[in-house]
């Protein structure tokens, strides 16, 4: 996805899902980044939840090279 956002991709953040999506053409791309988290460890705190599901990490920067925000951000 950073590399996306270096070559022409437009980075929106629906707010009413709060979440971002990269657009390209007819091309999107739905992903999380820190501010769509954040958002929703918020909502799942103040909700008392008792847990919730994360995707493997696996498919994030593991480098840090990419997005430039350390590895795993």
């Amino acid at each position: 996805l950073c590399r996306n956002m270096m070559s022409g991709w437009q980075r929106v953040f629906l707010d009413d899902r709060k979440v971002p999506i990269m657009i390209k053409g007819d091309e999107v791309i739905g992903y999380d980044d820190l501010q769509s988290m954040e958002l929703k460890i918020n909502y799942a705190k103040e909700q008392r939840l008792s847990g919730i599901f994360i995707y493997p990490v696996n498919f994030d920067d593991s480098s840090g090279q990419s997005c430039n925000q350390g590895k795993f951000p």
